[in-house]
């Protein structure tokens, strides 16, 4: 081979060799529209370039993605010895953010899984690549029937890949079966991806507040 083919290249010499090439994916994505739920579930095996998915999204924009790599993301309740890179993946979330209070304060609750959240019949879940520690989150009881989804972080280079989708759909599941009915969230206004996550994933605004001084939009899911 003379060159090394770029994506676009490849994706051109694909409509070039192949019959019909974009008429296939207009084709699968109008059956996903004609068959599939409002919003369906689509398993992204990860081995092309994105094309179907994108098809698929710009038809269904409730669709909801699973990247086949995010499948690999390991779950573990928290253990101490990962307490450092837990707080490395939470500070490297908030860079940028002035929060107007101490780092010590924000950090209170990450110094204290266990007693916040664990011994509280709450859940942390971490979640790793190989050794590689991707996710985090966890969910504090506020009631018999209701907690607050709290301190969601995915690692930046991986962030839209599923492993968001995979520690949501986890910790609802560790929620309800622990007769949760109701999660709240707040998360910063100033993050439109994530607010369009949540979303997407059934959560609906409730209120407005501030995280210190940091504007922050309220959200609310029942569980059933």
């Amino acid at each position: 081979m003379d060159s090394i083919w770029n994506a676009s290249t490849y994706d051109a010499e694909r409509r070039r060799l192949i019959p019909c090439f974009d008429e296939f994916y207009g084709v699968a994505s109008e059956l996903v529209v004609r068959f599939g739920a409002d919003s369906p579930r689509i398993l992204d095996l990860g081995a092309g370039r994105g094309i179907l998915s994108a098809a698929i999204a710009e038809c269904v924009p409730m669709a909801q993605f699973h990247l086949l790599q995010a499948m690999t993301m390991r779950l573990i309740r928290y253990q101490p010895e990962h307490k450092e890179p837990m707080l490395a993946l939470h500070r490297s979330a908030i860079e940028g953010f002035v929060l107007g209070i101490s780092q010590q304060q924000d950090e209170a609750d990450l110094m204290s899984v266990e007693e916040v959240y664990l011994h509280s019949r709450g859940e942390f879940l971490l979640g790793f690549i190989g050794e590689r520690l991707v996710a985090m989150g966890g969910f504090k009881r506020m009631s018999e029937g209701s907690a607050e989804l709290r301190r969601m972080r995915i690692a930046g280079d991986l962030q839209g890949q599923g492993c968001g989708t995979l520690m949501l759909l986890e910790l609802e599941r560790r929620a309800f079966q622990s007769g949760i009915r109701t999660l709240c969230l707040e998360t910063a206004e100033r993050r439109p991806l994530t607010l369009k996550f949540y979303r997407k994933h059934g959560y609906r605004e409730t209120g407005r507040g501030f995280y210190g001084a940091v504007e922050t939009i309220q959200f609310s899911k029942t569980l059933d």
